[in-house]
């Protein structure tokens, strides 16, 4: 098969210009399209029919002028201004250092995509980040401060840094990040999950505030190291790695192309890590980002030029990681900003695929539930049994939830499992008077927490998802929510799913507040 040379147009994956994806109940309606946005039932159709219509091919261009100042300079390679909210990193770069990094990253791709996104800060507006990955991007092995009140975890890892840094470079405006990476995902478990989660990420959001900016995809960790567990040490070994290599490229692809589909005006941004493994097999995700023209960073890039910053074999990088990533990251958007800031740019071309599209079809995204309770939706809210305590309610105005504060209280839900098993919460989590639930399902217990974990707590009340990929064999027990969480639950499985409020003395507060329940 030849790659990345199909001379004809296949169906476009770019839908209409300014659709955005609706609430559950549009997505139930099938072929429901409402205020000018497309429902997940309609790009699943699309996909599956191929009746994608070329989008238009529009040229953007980014006003302005370059005579502007310099943006403040990164975390942690200037951090005693910093100093208190990250503590100073171990790697030392020297200007020349620091800046050739940059270098490295910026000459592997084009990034002018960047820059209205940093003009929609400087006039003041919110940008939407959303980010995509597996354990190490959820900051699995990343802590870093003081003893008794250190970061980890996602507020140690790489997106909560650059947003931190992007957040001080435009301070009129509001920087939003939504980190959805958990342990184990590879491509194809993130594109099972994708369009749920970017439809439960919409559905908590005002019309007019619909869709990310910009979306960050880091899964080559898991990808390659998928391929090399797959690996055997008979006569086929070879064979299986051509085909698992192959595999991953499909489900990569297929990936990019789905989130373009489900949010057409956002900025997809892969990031190529750089341990070991992926430094041999990155051509695996490369060579489709290039096919797109996609802005990347590409950290295998810098690892062979400081071996240092990345940790030898681990794939679950120390803090130093994460922060030399956030800073050359900070870097590349800062010389964007200087450099392009009046370059025009067109629409990426999403007409033609590197594979073949026929090949592409083997990894189909999960656009529409099997099961669907969302209590914002009246239609979905039916065949919950109760008992003990909850309730359906407003507790506030306009912000309805199943809601219980009685221990020993449950409540069932019967859900339905396609062919590969993914299952989407939403729930509310607050920084104080908030207690826990225990969800069973398939004779597994996992805990959903009403409060922040201290090192993750926010001073908000808001809607918090979780994605399980509830096809792996078991739950990892592990702190901070970075950790897979299986039911060893097969295809086309019909199961009933319990909430309970727990008997547990040492808790003050029980209150837990059940939002959205989807499964694929």
């Amino acid at each position: 098969m030849a790659q990345g040379t199909y001379p004809h147009p296949v169906p476009s994956l770019h839908l209409m210009p300014h659709l955005r994806l609706v609430s559950l109940y549009s997505a139930l309606q099938l072929c429901h399209i409402v205020r000018a946005r497309a429902s997940l039932a309609d790009a699943a159709a699309l996909i599956q029919q191929d009746l994608f219509k070329p989008g238009p091919q529009a040229t953007l261009t980014a006003a302005g002028s370059c005579s502007r100042s310099p943006l403040p300079a990164p975390l942690h390679y200037n951090y005693g201004k910093y100093k208190g909210v990250y503590a100073p990193t171990t790697v030392e770069w020297g200007e020349d250092e620091f800046r050739q990094a940059g270098e490295i990253v910026r000459s592997s791709s084009t990034y002018e995509q960047l820059v209205p996104l940093m003009q929609k800060l400087q006039r003041g507006e919110t940008l939407k980040m959303v980010v995509f990955g597996g354990s190490s991007t959820a900051g699995s092995n990343c802590k870093q401060g003081p003893r008794m009140n250190p970061i980890y975890a996602k507020e140690c890892a790489w997106p909560r840094r650059f947003q931190h840094w992007l957040q001080e470079a435009f301070p009129q405006g509001k920087v939003e990040l939504v980190n959805f990476a958990q342990g184990a995902a590879t491509s194809s478990s993130i594109l099972a999950g994708a369009g749920l989660m970017l439809q439960s990420y919409d559905s908590h959001r005002a019309d007019h505030d619909k869709g990310a900016d910009i979306i960050f995809v880091d899964a080559l960790v898991n990808d390659v190291y998928q391929i090399q567990n797959d690996w055997g040490h008979d006569g086929s070994a070879n064979r299986r790695l051509v085909d698992l290599s192959t595999n991953s490229a499909l489900a990569y692809e297929q990936l990019l192309r789905t989130l373009h589909t489900l949010q057409p005006e956002a900025v997809i941004f892969p990031v190529i890590a750089g341990c070991d493994l992926c430094r041999r097999h990155r051509e695996i995700h490369r060579k489709v980002i290039d096919f797109y023209n996609l802005p990347k960073l590409d950290w295998g890039d810098v690892v062979a030029w400081k071996p240092h910053l990345w940790d030898g074999p681990d794939v679950h990088p120390f803090y130093w990681y994460h922060a030399s990533l956030a800073d050359v990251m900070a870097q590349l958007w800062g010389s964007v900003w200087q450099d392009t800031c009046s370059a025009g740019y067109s629409r990426l071309d999403w007409h033609r695929t590197y594979n073949d599209p026929a090949e592409l079809k083997t990894f189909q995204p999960c656009l529409h539930p099997l099961s669907a309770y969302d209590a914002a939706v009246p239609s979905s809210t039916k065949n919950v049994e109760m008992t003990g305590g909850w309730a359906l309610y407003e507790d506030r105005p306009g912000k309805p939830g199943w809601i219980s504060e009685t221990p020993g209280s449950r409540m069932a839900m019967n859900v339905k499992f396609g062919k590969h098993p993914v299952l989407v919460i939403s729930w509310m989590r607050s920084y104080e008077k908030m207690g826990y639930a225990n969800m069973y399902l398939n004779g597994k217990n996992y805990q959903l927490d009403g409060q922040w974990t201290e090192g993750l707590k926010e001073n908000v009340t808001l809607a918090y998802t979780r994605w399980l990929q509830v096809d792996r064999p078991s739950i990892q027990v592990g702190p901070y929510e970075v950790g897979v969480a299986g039911f060893n639950i097969g295809p086309d499985s019909n199961m009933t799913m319990v909430f309970e409020v727990p008997l547990d003395h040492t808790v003050k507060y029980k209150k837990m507040k059940i939002l959205q329940v989807f499964t694929c």
